[in-house]
C-alpha cells in the first residue's frame, strides 16, 4: 500500500487492521479507479474542466456525448465536482465519470467542511442526477476496509482505496495537497 496522492511511502496491509479498529466510522474508503482525474466546476452557466495531466490521454476533452450527458444534468451554479473519467483504457468503447468529492458548493470553496459533509451533500444532489454513465463513486466506512481493500484488488478497474479521516477537510494548494496527513 503506498501514500496518496502524491510522494507514496509503503505501508503495510496490517496498518488497514490499525484503522479498523478505530471508532466505527472514523476512517471513510472510496475505491480507487484506475481512470483519468478530471475536475470541473461550473460558473456563470458555463462548465470548466481541469485535467491532473497537461499531455496525453487524460489531458484529452471529455469525449462529446458524455460531456453533454453531464452537463445536461441541471446542475447548480458554483458547483464544483472532483471526478474520475473512465475511458477506453479500462472499459472497451466505455466512457463515463465517476464523482467522488465536491470541492465548491454556490460559488464557494467547500474543502473546508469535513468530507462527511460534503459527501452527504453531493449525494443529496446526484440523487436526481445519477444516470448510467454519470455516478457517484461509493462510500465505505471501518470497520471492514481490510475487507474492502482484498475486494478492490480483485477488481481490474480499480486501483485500491483511497482513504479519508471522516472529519478530513481539502488542502486548497496544488504544492501542499501531498502532504495531507489525513489521506491515504
Amino acid at each position: 500500500m503506498q501514500r496518496y496522492p502524491d510522494n507514496p511511502r509503503l505501508v503495510s496491509v496490517d496498518f488497514l487492521k490499525t484503522l479498523d479498529a478505530e471508532p466505527a466510522g472514523r476512517w471513510l474508503a472510496q475505491p480507487k479507479l484506475d481512470g483519468w482525474r478530471r475536475m470541473a466546476w461550473k460558473t456563470h452557466g458555463k462548465w470548466h474542466y481541469q485535467a491532473k495531466h497537461e499531455s496525453g490521454p487524460a489531458a484529452r476533452s471529455l469525449p462529446a456525448d458524455l460531456q453533454a450527458e453531464f452537463e445536461g444534468l441541471n446542475w447548480p451554479e458554483g458547483i464544483g465536482l472532483d471526478m474520475e473519467w473512465m475511458g477506453t483504457r479500462a472499459q472497451a468503447g466505455e466512457h463515463s465519470l465517476h464523482i467522488f468529492d465536491l470541492f465548491a458548493f454556490d460559488d464557494a470553496w467547500a474543502g473546508q467542511s469535513p468530507f462527511s459533509q460534503r459527501y452527504i451533500l453531493l449525494s443529496a444532489l446526484m440523487d436526481a442526477r445519477r444516470t448510467e454513465r454519470v455516478r457517484m463513486v461509493p462510500l465505505y466506512e471501518n470497520p471492514g476496509l481490510l475487507d474492502r481493500f482484498t475486494e478492490q484488488m480483485t477488481n481490474p478497474l480499480s486501483e485500491g482505496l483511497v482513504l479519508r479521516r471522516a472529519d478530513s477537510t481539502l488542502i486548497g494548494h496544488t504544492r501542499r495537497c501531498a502532504d495531507n496527513p489525513l489521506m491515504l
